[in-house]
Formats: C-alpha cells, sequence, structure tokens
C-alpha cells in the first residue's frame, strides 16, 4: 500500500484511500491486535501518504456494506442488528476500534458507513483532526431521488459528518444524471458530497464530479486494481480527461448508444481536446436504453448540459426527429450521427457516410474516381449506418445497391425511404456480385462475441473486390479475417470511425460554423440546410487528426 501510495502521487492524485479490510498478512493481524503494532502500522500508512504529499483516507469496509469487501473484517455485524452473534459484535467493535485509531494517527479523512456512524461518533476523539466522510452504498441499483435525498439527509443528521458519499449501480445515463443531480443540489447547499455510479454507465460520474461541485472523486491506480466496478485508471482521469481542470464552464460532449461501454470515441475525442492545446471540453460515454434519447435530453440535469452528441446504435432515426435544423444530406439518409446544440434546438447532421466511402475508397488503389463507379454494392442492416453506407455508395457512383437484413421488412423501409431506382432489396448474397463492394453495418462480431460473423458461409467473399466491416471492436474482426483468406480488400471499421469522428470534432470545436448555415427549404418545420465542407486549415487539421488519432487506437 506504501508503494501504491507513491505511486498514485506520481501519477497526479492528490488523495489516495487505504482499504484497510484488504490488508492481508502480517498487516491485516497487527491491524486487528488492537495494541501499538495497530497503530504503529497506521501511522506508518498515514505518514507514507504525507511523505508523498497527498491526503489519505481510511477505509475499512464490512461485507455488510459491500460484500465485495476484503476479509480483515469478515464476520463483523451490522450495528443495531439484533440478530448479530455476540463475535460479530464484536468484530464491529473492533472495526470500529480501528477507525477510531486511524482518525489519531494522521490519516486526513475517515471514511464511515451511515449505519456505523452513531458508533464512531461515540467512541471517537472529539479532538480528532481527521475530517469523517459518511457513506452509503448500493451495489444493486440507483434509488429513486426521494429515498436518496432522504438518506443524504439522514447522513448530515448523525453530526459527525464533514463530507457525504453516497455510490450507487447506475446501469444507464438517467441513473447517472440523478446522482450528478444531488452533487449539484449540495453544491448549491454548501454541503461537501461526493456521488458516484458505479459500474460502467455510471463512469461519466467520475469523470464530470468537478463540474457539478463534487468535493473529490475517486480513480483506480490502474485498469487492474478497480476497487470499486467502473473506475478509470487516475493516469487516464487526469491526462485523457483532464477531470482536475474541470469546471462548470467545462463544455459537455458525450456518445449515445446501447450498449456503448466498448466504444472508443472518449479516448480519440479526449486526445483530440488535449492534442489541440487543452480545450476546455470533456467528453464521455452515456448509456441511453433505446427509445429513450429524447426523454435524456429534454427532461434529464445532464442531458440539458450537453452541447453536442455522437450518436451510435439505436438512437440514429430518434436523433433526427429531435433536431430543429438538419443537414440536407442527413435528411436523405434517413439519421443522424451528430447533434450539435445551436440557439434553434438541435442541429443534426450524418458523418457515418463519409467515413464509409473515404475508408473503402483508401483500401483500394483507385486510379480515378472511385471503388464504387459502376459496382454493385451488398449493404448488410437497416439501421442508421445502413442508410448512410446506401447513400455514400450512390454519391460515389454505385450501379446497384441491395440492403440485406435478417427482417426483410426493415430492408423494404430503407428502400422505399430512398427512393432510387439503383436500390433493392437483396435477396441472396454474393449473387452477381461482380466484384463489387460488401458493406457491413450491423454490431455482428463486436466484442464480446468476436467468433462472429455477419457472413456466416464465407464461400461467398470471393464475389466481392472490398469488404468493409463498421465494427472497430476488435479490429481485425472475423468477417475481415475470412475476406482477407478470400483475397479481398478489406476495409476496416476503425478507418471509418475516426474519418467521422474528425468530422464531428470540427463541428463541436466549431471549426465547421454550424451557426452559418444557408436554409435550402422548410419541411414540417424543421430547416433544411447546406453546410460549408471544412477549408483551408481546417482541412490540414483535420488530416492532422486521423492521424493522431490512428494512433491512439
Amino acid at each position: 500500500m506504501i508503494r501504491d501510495a507513491a505511486q498514485a502521487a506520481n501519477a497526479g492524485a492528490r488523495m489516495v484511500e487505504f482499504r484497510l479490510d484488504r490488508l492481508t498478512g502480517s498487516d491485516a493481524l497487527a491491524l486487528t491486535s488492537g495494541d501499538d503494532s495497530r497503530d504503529t502500522l497506521l501511522k506508518r500508512l498515514a505518514d507514507a501518504a504525507l511523505e508523498n504529499d497527498i491526503c489519505a483516507i481510511a477505509t475499512a469496509r464490512p461485507k455488510w456494506e459491500d460484500p465485495g469487501a476484503g476479509d480483515v473484517f469478515a464476520g463483523a455485524g451490522r450495528p443495531g442488528d439484533s440478530h448479530a452473534s455476540a463475535e460479530a459484535r464484536e468484530i464491529e467493535a473492533m472495526r470500529t476500534g480501528v477507525l477510531c485509531a486511524a482518525s489519531e494517527a494522521g490519516f486526513a479523512c475517515i471514511d464511515v458507513e451511515l449505519d456505523a456512524a452513531k458508533a464512531f461518533r461515540a467512541e471517537a476523539s472529539p479532538t480528532r483532526h481527521a475530517k469523517t466522510i459518511v457513506s452509503s452504498h448500493n451495489f444493486e441499483e440507483t434509488e429513486d431521488m426521494d429515498t436518496l435525498r432522504a438518506r443524504i439527509a439522514r447522513m448530515w443528521a448523525t453530526g459527525v459528518a464533514d463530507v457525504v458519499k453516497v455510490a450507487q449501480m447506475a446501469h444507464d445515463a438517467f441513473d447517472a444524471s440523478n446522482l450528478l443531480a444531488l452533487l449539484e443540489e449540495a453544491a448549491h447547499s454548501n454541503q461537501p458530497m461526493v456521488a458516484l455510479g458505479m459500474g460502467p454507465a455510471g463512469l461519466c460520474t467520475r469523470i464530470l464530479a468537478p463540474v457539478f461541485g463534487a468535493a473529490f472523486t475517486f480513480a483506480a491506480l490502474d485498469d487492474a486494481s478497480a476497487a470499486a466496478p467502473g473506475q478509470v485508471s487516475v493516469d487516464s482521469m487526469v491526462n485523457l480527461y483532464r477531470t482536475p481542470k474541470l469546471s462548470r464552464s467545462t463544455s459537455l460532449f458525450a456518445v449515445a448508444g446501447s450498449p456503448v461501454g466498448h466504444s472508443k470515441s472518449p479516448l480519440i475525442h479526449n486526445s483530440a481536446f488535449v492534442s489541440e492545446g487543452g480545450v476546455d471540453a470533456v467528453y464521455v460515454a452515456l448509456e441511453i436504453p433505446k427509445g429513450r434519447l429524447e426523454e435524456f435530453l429534454e427532461s434529464t440535469m445532464l442531458g440539458n448540459k450537453l452541447s453536442g452528441l455522437s450518436v451510435t446504435i439505436p438512437h440514429k432515426e430518434e436523433a433526427l426527429s429531435l433536431a430543429n435544423v438538419v443537414h440536407h444530406v442527413c435528411a436523405s439518409i434517413g439519421a443522424a450521427n451528430t447533434l450539435v446544440r445551436v440557439d434553434e434546438g438541435w442541429y443534426a447532421s450524418n458523418t457515418d457516410w463519409v467515413g464509409v466511402v473515404d475508408s473503402v475508397d483508401a483500401s483500394v488503389d483507385v486510379a480515378s474516381s472511385s471503388a464504387f463507379g459502376g459496382a454493385t454494392v451488398d449493404v448488410l442492416g437497416a439501421g442508421g449506418a445502413a442508410k448512410a453506407a446506401v447513400y455514400g455508395a450512390l454519391e460515389r457512383g454505385a450501379q446497384k445497391v441491395r440492403v440485406f437484413n435478417r427482417t426483410v421488412s426493415r430492408a423494404e423501409e430503407l428502400v422505399a425511404m430512398i427512393k432510387d431506382d439503383r436500390v433493392e432489396v437483396g435477396i441472396t448474397l454474393g449473387d452477381d456480385a461482380n466484384g463489387g463492394v460488401l458493406l457491413n453495418t450491423t454490431s455482428v462480431g463486436m466484442v464480446p462475441d468476436t467468433e462472429a460473423s455477419p457472413v456466416t458461409d464465407s464461400s461467398v467473399l470471393p464475389s466481392y473486390r472490398v469488404v468493409f466491416d463498421a465494427v472497430y471492436t476488435p479490429r481485425d474482426t472475423r468477417l475481415l479475417k475470412d475476406a482477407a483468406a478470400a483475397g479481398c480488400s478489406c476495409a476496416e471499421g476503425v478507418d471509418m470511425f475516426v474519418s467521422q469522428a474528425v468530422l464531428q470534432y470540427l463541428k463541436f470545436t466549431g471549426k465547421v460554423d454550424v451557426g452559418a448555415l444557408t436554409t435550402l427549404r422548410e419541411q414540417n418545420g424543421v430547416q433544411i440546410v447546406e453546410e460549408l465542407e471544412p477549408a483551408g486549415d481546417a482541412k490540414v487539421v483535420t488530416d492532422a487528426m486521423k492521424a493522431a488519432l490512428l494512433s491512439t487506437l
């Protein structure tokens, strides 16, 4: 633990939590001895933090609060539990004694569970210098706001709290937003508070904590040593998300999807913010259930503070329906992957189609025009990405575009929406492909199901000159492996992902002026507009950013 404290300080941490419940061997024996060896150990740990110029938090989590806690205090009984055995009460009393001793040993803060706060207050020295964090955890769900507010009131009512900490398992962005809203309420009342969402969906609460007034936030020493689910490493927190530098004036961006935990969008967008000299912005992932994007953006505190969104599966069609101003290409495709907040509301555009066609053309030696020119193009999928792929293929001169989907009616709907005689519903994959292009826009083959392929019969692949897979985690998908073995040129999802992300980044940071739009027409109360492509220095930035982002993947 002493070595870990030094490593955390070197990585940029300003506080370190010592999980006393996870000590082992002779240290665990010393901690529970109740004699001078306990106090010597605690002072050694506290001094290690002081030597590294960081504050130390002492936590001795019992299993009655956290089933995943260490074994040092296994068997401790919850205070007030009339069914607890004499031994369980004795272990709990010993644990309280350890926390009290830590408060006298030089620790800056002591973490005490809500149900143990009364016992700690009765035993702790009234002249102790350590601050007390009264904490509460729920590893199953995020409770409703009224329940959480009532618990927070109880935590302050203990009379021992200098800071209150609420940690709840977050299952989606609604849960995360509620926890951040609690932080904002506490900040307005000048009540020091920490509110964390556990699990991948709660990661944004850790990153955005300073934006909403948290007393502090938590990170893991590294990816392998997370003390709670959903923690990010201190290195990423400090150098990628730049959490210590975030403030209420920081612009908030995000990727909205479900599932979204695999997304590398936060990695590349935050890397871009850093590379551009520290743009005061941060980008997080938001797990938003299907069909609830509008609800999130309109009814949650976090949704109302977003300046822009990257939109992925399954929200691209819904995103378009929310916009007050729509790029004409986006209107033609029928799906949006980018939302930028403007005075009129949301401005929707689509950068997917450029990413698809550019990555395909880059994968082959095209002497003139495009690999799509005069080709038969087979598209797998019928969602927002498929619509973008069809549009891009037509724009680059495809002779015929065939749409294949497990639910044929979805493919029929896409074909009817496009309204182009060159587009039809596919019947048999590979037939009459004539060395054309195969575009997979589905999520089949994505982590964790990496051995799956949307083309179950790989014998059809030699019919194509180029095979593109929108999946980028993993980079080398089953489909692309099979395509390479069949002699096809392969276009990776990584290339498409970076290409579309660069255009999004330019819109987010204002290098494409979404305010200088030419209205082409109005359609059902929505402005359909034309937008100039990046020019001059913006083009140079685009080329440089693509190279920089590719190097991070």
